[in-house]
């Protein structure tokens, strides 16, 4: 099929050739290659399941050069096999009945950064994730930053997917549209890069701006975090599908947009995370610049919330 040559295409210029000549280290890595291609040919078998009679938009070489990239990361800091993570995608996107989020991100990248095995446990319980959740649905920041607090403060012996699992907590979420999605993600953000530093921000970032490119205007929230190839890659998925509304709604947002204003987020996030509740200045330049555009502006970037 058309989607798996394109897979094929990208994984066999991502690999490159095998390097080793042992003929047993060949046959590993040959069995590695084989279950990392296997494994995204699952995925995009999520997106068809999901699409048949709607839509036949291909998969795109961007999309599998993010998801060879996130199955390296899990495999580096924990060993975690692709095939375990194309299991994981089946479970969570068996009930996904979201065909814009499975026609936008046909290789469920937004699963595969969610990916977690221990939590909800000991250390972040239940009641823990509930307690944020309802939180978050109030709308209540104070108990947001309280409980990010608690979980920094411990942030040595919490589970290394942490962030995964409420990376999660912030999909459901934002699948049924509640909450304040903009908090939960800055102070995600913050948890991430505290216990991975630049891996973490990347990861969060990531996933948050793959959430505006399929949401846009419907979900307005994340602005923050997306890059213009973000906006360009969002432009063609809507354009292609025949939205013209999100087509509006980005092609303002592009008219608008600064890459400082992802600069300052990140310098953001890394200031919260290195000094805790100490309140991060803003550069006067970018307040000014701001302030020029309006309150309309904050609210269209979704700055207000994250900023505050």
């Amino acid at each position: 099929m058309a989607d798996e040559g394109a897979i094929r295409v990208v994984f066999n210029r991502w690999c490159g050739p095998v390097q080793f000549l042992d003929q047993d280290a060949r046959m590993r890595e040959q069995a590695e290659r084989d279950e990392l291609y296997q494994a995204l040919c699952r995925l995009i078998a999520i997106s068809r399941l999901h699409t048949a009679g709607i839509s036949d938009r291909k998969v795109r070489a961007g999309d599998v050069e993010r998801v060879i990239t996130c199955f390296r990361r899990l495999a580096l800091m924990w060993k975690v096999r692709p095939s375990e993570i194309a299991s994981y995608c089946e479970t969570r996107a068996a009930n996904d009945d979201n065909v814009l989020a499975h026609i936008a991100d046909p290789l469920q990248l937004r699963y595969i950064l969610t990916f977690h095995t221990d939590v909800p446990g000991a250390v972040v319980t239940a009641g823990d994730l509930a307690r944020l959740r309802g939180s978050c649905v109030a709308g209540d920041q104070q108990g947001m930053r309280a409980w990010f607090d608690e979980m920094g403060e411990k942030k040595d012996v919490l589970p290394k997917d942490t962030p995964q699992a409420l990376r999660y907590l912030l999909l459901q979420l934002w699948n049924a549209g509640v909450g304040d999605l903009e908090t939960l993600a800055y102070e995600l953000a913050v948890l991430d890069t505290r216990m991975f530093d630049a891996m973490g921000w990347e990861n969060t970032r990531m996933f948050c701006a793959l959430l505006k490119r399929i949401g846009g205007g419907r979900y307005p929230a994340f602005g923050a975090y997306i890059s213009d190839e973000d906006i360009d890659e969002a432009l063609e998925l809507h354009q292609e599908l025949g939205n013209l509304e999100q087509v509006a709604h980005f092609r303002a947002l592009l008219t608008v947009y600064e890459t400082k204003l992802v600069r300052d987020l990140e310098r953001a996030v890394f200031s919260s995370a290195k000094y805790g509740s100490v309140v991060v200045q803003p550069d006067p330049e970018v307040v000014a610049m701001k302030k020029a555009r309006g309150s309309r502006f904050l609210k269209f970037f979704g700055l207000g919330q994250s900023a505050a």
